[in-house]
């Protein structure tokens, strides 16, 4: 039976798809009833809380076999991965360093790359993690961090400008989706860091590069 789902935090389509019971997202989100809310969260990903998914009715498919045999079916899923870039208060990378992250009952580990980049394959329906990176330095020897999975809003929201500029170090409060004192301090800091105009505005700019040095690889 088609139904819509209302969009909690922590929620991304792959994890809807798989509540549901579907191994392929774009079943959900490319169905024409989900248009509007494709157009205006292009990335599958990135939902709001509130959103309106509609979820269509499952269609049964059909296949024939030989009654005395057996047959084996391969269900194919969409693989979902989690890809972090470590950098320092300094907007240096952490560049080959060792760390170990736990998703649920999985534990992964290994060592960044050049850029502070690592990904993994986790499961779809993972909210929260824990993330440990052995540092060089002698006070912060081993950094950790607590991880909300699926959590980061767009950046046509104030809550997303503010999750991103806080991941970047620029913003210390919480994402309230209010634009206060300490709000306005960050952008101004994030502008002038990225040689832009220096003002308190949430504009196309300044959610373009803040896609584009939080939301991309390096």
């Amino acid at each position: 039976m088609a139904q819509t789902h209302t969009v909690q935090s922590g929620d991304c389509i792959e994890s809807i798809a798989r509540k549901y019971g579907f191994g392929d997202f774009k079943i959900i989100f490319d169905h024409p009833n989900n248009a509007e809310l494709k157009q205006k969260r292009p990335k599958p990903n990135l939902l709001v809380a509130g959103d309106k998914v509609f979820i269509p009715e499952k269609e049964l498919k059909e296949e024939s076999g030989a009654t005395d045999k057996t047959h084996k079916f391969q269900i194919i899923t969409k693989k979902v991965k989690l890809r972090l870039v470590l950098k320092d208060d300094k907007d240096q990378p952490f560049s080959d360093k060792k760390y170990e992250l736990k998703i649920g009952n999985k534990e992964y580990s290994g060592n960044t790359d050049s850029t502070g980049y690592f990904e993994h394959e986790i499961q779809p329906v993972a909210k929260t993690g824990e993330l440990k990176l052995h540092t060089e330095d002698e006070k912060l020897k081993v950094l950790t961090w607590n991880l909300n999975i699926g959590a980061l809003d767009p950046t046509d929201t104030v809550q997303g400008v503010q999750e991103r500029l806080k991941n970047l170090g620029f913003y210390y409060g919480t994402a309230s989706g209010r634009v206060g004192k300490r709000t306005k301090a960050a952008i101004k800091a994030y502008r002038k860091k990225n040689n832009m105009t220096v003002n308190e505005d949430i504009d196309d700019e300044l959610r373009g590069k803040l896609r584009d040095s939080h939301d991309k690889k390096g």
